[in-house]
């Protein structure tokens, strides 16, 4: 018998699905209180 745990289901599209969702909710959330491209600016560091 062989016993299969709930996550093995899981795919790697998902999996790679659900990092993109997270990083677009994540810019998003970081950048929204921006009033003007001018005062958004990236670091060089």
């Amino acid at each position: 018998m062989s016993q299969k745990s709930p996550m093995s289901g899981m795919s790697w599209g998902r999996f790679a699905a659900m990092i993109a969702t997270s990083t677009v909710i994540m810019f998003f959330l970081m950048y929204q209180l921006v009033f003007s491209l001018d005062h958004a600016t990236f670091s060089m560091n």
